[in-house]
Parts: structure tokens; C-alpha cells; sequence
């Protein structure tokens, strides 16, 4: 990169103090004002910014206490020939280690870089680096949740053979959910939902099917393509909702509600015997020896066709954990869980003692299964011209990792202890313990959104439902699980502060903000007053200085408070 004409020496002397962390607070809002009007000095710290993180980065893996020697020959060059020497460098360190583009941030006390941009304000051409594809991939499905449970009636009792789900309530292929009483509502990713009725053994085969041990479940499958097994019947769903139970000797009966369902036996019987269809209001029984009665009577009120909704409800309140974990008919779950890097509903496993992984910055990802979540990002490395909603207003904020770990996610509080799935198996590995404690403690529970990540709500959705939003509320906290991680390198993790930052906008403009805070500072407020013209509601955390990990940061109790009919 050549050096730009139109960068005053003052600018560049200013991009120095700010990566070598020397920048006072009045010279980062002049800082600031110089990126915000000239296309070039925004390329030029962009890429000055690259350059350091790179240099840094690569000092990191190698262990080192200072930066590599070739490195701090190019900061002692003269400022116009710096960044010149800085490119060299990075080819030269490349060639020879191989390194990622992780980014390095500097710390600071003030907020300057929360300001809001216009959608068309120029953008640096370096943003593309940000998207890494390969990061983006899923695991193998082997590895995949297939479906979550979602919804259940109070009181229900599990069987002492049923498959614990993870902390966010998901199962994988070849779970077994069994139940002793009450009734749980088990939602595919793939689509369909199925009820389960008390008492009730039920198998997770895969993404696309299930099998009935004992019992009985009522499903209801938009797209079709979902198949039951049961001893006796192989049931073929074509998009529609229908019940299926299993006596004790095995004889399977079937009920279509709504569309078309075709059954076919278990059994290797003479060419007589052939599949079935059964549409709108039909039913059928298969026996324990595969023939199938198609005038057998059975009793449709046997199947619960829908669960209640359940929500955290407080009068005149609207919990936004119970918004988060919305589908796509407004009812809310028990939790939610969205990548952050697509938008959709993350599949992915914890990946046990590595935990979720990382995620890379990809722009905005509209949340389109969602109504009350316009979408979720994760900032760039650089922060500027950051996109944190579907109309296209974009904020600045701090430099920053350009990453994520794992997925953001919402839960319910929940007396349920055997929910909490293993330790090894969640978010950050060994911060269950803490969550859970805190969980257990909510009003209506918790948003997890680790740094650097953020999500947005639309407050018309919720106008459109009959409800007006006045005021926003949460307390924000750092669940940092530095201490009870296991490190040989106790000099590292002393050395460094592992803090974060959460801030609220109102349509791209900074409403509230709680900067550089750890685990030692506990739990701190933040509300925002919200006037029926606001649209878009943004809750953005990164990381508040050189580092993201441990920053496990948690909406707790964040809620939208209402006006009452008389307001």
C-alpha cells in the first residue's frame, strides 16, 4: 500500500498513538473525525490496524513477551515509511509461519467510536477480509443437533432412560426423550413438530424422522418428507398434521388431521398387503403383524394438537428472551439459539472441551424465522460502518477481534437441574457452573452474548401484536471463567484483563452503554426509554481492549416494559 497523498502527517501521527495505545481521549475524537471525513484516512487506518494485529497476533503464538524483532524494526522507521516496511513485514512473517488475519484492538476509556454512519458512507475495501468461508462451514451432520425441545405443560416427569439435552435443550440423532407424565413439544430443524404425550419413549433417528418405542405424538410437518417407525408401521408424512400411537402389543394407529399421510408396514408380507394413503379426517391401525385396517375406529381426542403458550409474563412487561426464541408463528420457546454469522437456527454441537468455535464476521444476517428479530451480527475487526439493521443504518464502534464464540442464545429460567447438560458441554468450557447458578435466579431468565457479537429487535413486530414498548431494561454481567480455566501459562492469564462492553442503540443512535467491566464489577443496570416512533431496538457487546476471550457477557432479565391500555 502506497502512502496516501491526501493523509496529513497530523492523521497518521494520530492512526500511531491509537495502535500504540498512547492516544489521549481528545486526540481519539480528533482521531475519529478525520476517518469520518476523508475516504483515505479510513483506508489507511484500516490498514495500519490490519498490519498491527497481524504483527501481534503472530508475537502471541510465538510465545513472546515483546513484538518480533522484525516488527519493532518497522516501528522505529520514520511515520511515512512505516506502513511500506509494515506490508513487507507481513509478507516476510506469512511466508515463514502462515497466520491468520485476526485483528488487534486498542484499549480505551471513552466512547468514541459509537457513533452512528450513514448506510452510504464510504467503505473500505479491506471489510471483505473479515468473511471467512471455510470458518463458516457446519460440522458434519453425524455431529448436528437435529431438534430442540420447545415447549412442555408444568409437572412433567422423565424417565430414568432419557437422553440429557444440552443447555440449550437440543438432541441429537439417536436421543431417546422419555417421559413419565405430562407432555413435551419436540421442534425438528428441519421443520416439523412433535408432540409428545405421557407415557411416551421417542427416538431422534435424524433430521427428518423419528421412532415410537411406546406411547403416543401428535406432528405436524409443513414441508413433508418426515417419517415415523414404529414395531408394526412406517409412517410417511406429505405435509400435514396427523397422531400416532402404540399399545402395548404393539398395534399402531394413525390419524390424519389435515393433509396426507401414507403408511406402510414393518413386515415382509405377500404383495396383498400395499401401502396406504390416508387423507383429511381418515385413520388406520396397523397390527403387530403389519396388516393394516383401514375401518378400524380410533379416537382423535386422544391427541393434543398444540400446547399452551408459555411465557415469563409480568404484568405490563415483555420479556426479550421469550422475543429471542420466537418462531415463525410468534410463539415462543424455552430457548433459542442463532448463529450469528448466518442468522439461522445454530445446529452446531459445543464441540465438548474445545467448546462452539469461533464464528467470523459476515455483515448483517437477517433472522428471517424470527418476527421479533430483525437479525444478528458480528461487528468487523475494524469497527467502522458496521451494519446493525435491515434498513441499513450503520454505527462505528471500537476495533475489535471480528469474532465470536459459538452461537447467540436465550433461556428461560428454569428450576429443571437436569437441564443443564454437562460441564464440558456449553457456550465456554467450565462457565456452565455460573450460568446455571444465575439462571436459577432470574425472573424470566438470560440472553447470552459473548463479545463481539449483536442482535436487533423490531419494536413495530411488537406494536403490530397489540403491545407498545416504553422503556427497555436488562442487567448486563461478565461471567468470565478465567480463574477455574486450567492454564499452565498462569503469567498470561495474569497479565491481562479480561473485560467487555455492551451497547444499546435506538435506531443507530447510542441510548446506553456499560464500558471495560469484568467479573469483579458484578451486575450493572442499563435501560433506555423508547417513544412509539423508535423502530429498531441493537444490544451490541465486544470485547474492551486487546483480547475476546472469557468474555462471557449475559443479558439478565432484559425486558421491554409496556404502556398500560389507559396510557
Amino acid at each position: 500500500m502506497s502512502k496516501k497523498p491526501n493523509v496529513s502527517e497530523q492523521t497518521r501521527d494520530l492512526i500511531d498513538q491509537a495502535i500504540n495505545r498512547t492516544i489521549s481521549d481528545e486526540d481519539f475524537d480528533r482521531l475519529q473525525d478525520a476517518i469520518e471525513n476523508s475516504e483515505e484516512a479510513l483506508d489507511e487506518y484500516v490498514f495500519a490496524f490490519q498490519v498491527d494485529g497481524i504483527l501481534r497476533e503472530k508475537a502471541l503464538e510465538l510465545d513472546s513477551k515483546t513484538i518480533p524483532p522484525i516488527a519493532e524494526r518497522v516501528a522505529a522507521q520514520p511515520s511515512h515509511l512505516r506502513w511500506i516496511l509494515a506490508f513487507a513485514a507481513t509478507l516476510l512473517i506469512g511466508l515463514g509461519f502462515g497466520f491468520s488475519m485476526t485483528r488487534w484492538a486498542p484499549p480505551r476509556d471513552n466512547d468514541a467510536f459509537a457513533t452512528q454512519r450513514n448506510a452510504n458512507a464510504p467503505r473500505a475495501n479491506a471489510l471483505d477480509v473479515d468473511v471467512d468461508v471455510k470458518t463458516n462451514q457446519s460440522p458434519p451432520n453425524g455431529s448436528m443437533y437435529v431438534a430442540r425441545l420447545v415447549r412442555m405443560t408444568s409437572g412433567v416427569r422423565w424417565g430414568s432412560n432419557s437422553a440429557k439435552p444440552d443447555f440449550l435443550l437440543r438432541t441429537r440423532q439417536g436421543d431417546r426423550i422419555e417421559i413419565e407424565e405430562g407432555m413435551v413439544e419436540l421442534e425438528y430443524f428441519t421443520g416439523a413438530s412433535i408432540i409428545l404425550h405421557s407415557p411416551c419413549r421417542f427416538v431422534t433417528t435424524g433430521g427428518q424422522s423419528g421412532r415410537l418405542e411406546s406411547g403416543r405424538v401428535t406432528g405436524k410437518v409443513d414441508g413433508g418428507n418426515f417419517r415415523i417407525l414404529t414395531p408394526s408401521a412406517n409412517v410417511l408424512d406429505m405435509g400435514t398434521e396427523f397422531g400416532v400411537s402404540l399399545n402395548e402389543t404393539s398395534d399402531t394407529d394413525i390419524h390424519v388431521f389435515d393433509g396426507e399421510v401414507r403408511v406402510q408396514s414393518n413386515f415382509d408380507l405377500d404383495a396383498s398387503v400395499s401401502p396406504v394413503s390416508l387423507t383429511n379426517g381418515m385413520s388406520a391401525r396397523v397390527n403387530r403383524r403389519g396388516q393394516i385396517d383401514r375401518k378400524h375406529e380410533i379416537d382423535q381426542h386422544q391427541f393434543s394438537r398444540d400446547l399452551p403458550q408459555q411465557t415469563t409474563a409480568i404484568a405490563n412487561e415483555l420479556s426479550l428472551v421469550d422475543l429471542f426464541s420466537a418462531d415463525s408463528r410468534g410463539k415462543f420457546a424455552l430457548t433459542g439459539v442463532i448463529a450469528p454469522n448466518t442468522g439461522a437456527s445454530d445446529r452446531g454441537p459445543w464441540l465438548n472441551l474445545d467448546g462452539p468455535g469461533h464464528r467470523l464476521s459476515n455483515g448483517f444476517c437477517s433472522t428471517e424465522q424470527n418476527p421479533y428479530l430483525d437479525g444478528v451480527f458480528i461487528p468487523s475487526s475494524y469497527g467502522l460502518n458496521v451494519q446493525i439493521d435491515s434498513s441499513g443504518t450503520c454505527v462505528n464502534l471500537p476495533p475489535t477481534t471480528g469474532r465470536t464464540w459459538g452461537p447467540v442464545w436465550s433461556r428461560r429460567r428454569s428450576d429443571e437441574s437436569q437441564w443443564a447438560g454437562s460441564v464440558e458441554d456449553y457456550w465456554g468450557t467450565m462457565t456452565l457452573e455460573h450460568v446455571m447458578q444465575r439462571l436459577n435466579q432470574c425472573v424470566t431468565g438470560m440472553i447470552g452474548i459473548h463479545a463481539n457479537v449483536g442482535l436487533t429487535f423490531d419494536l413495530d413486530e411488537v406494536r403490530r401484536r397489540g403491545q407498545t414498548p416504553s422503556e427497555f431494561s436488562a442487567t448486563t454481567s461478565n461471567l468470565d471463567n478465567s480463574k477455574e480455566r486450567i492454564t499452565s501459562d498462569s503469567e498470561w492469564r495474569a497479565s491481562r484483563r479480561f473485560s467487555a462492553d455492551v451497547r444499546v442503540f435506538i435506531d443507530g443512535q447510542l441510548r446506553a452503554s456499560q464500558l471495560d467491566f469484568t467479573r469483579e464489577d458484578g451486575e450493572l443496570p442499563i435501560s433506555v426509554t423508547i417513544s412509539d416512533q423508535d423502530r429498531f431496538l441493537t444490544v451490541v457487546s465486544t470485547d474492551a481492549g486487546e483480547f475476546d476471550g472469557f468474555d462471557h457477557v449475559v443479558l439478565i432479565d432484559p425486558v421491554l416494559k409496556l404502556k398500560s391500555n389507559d396510557e
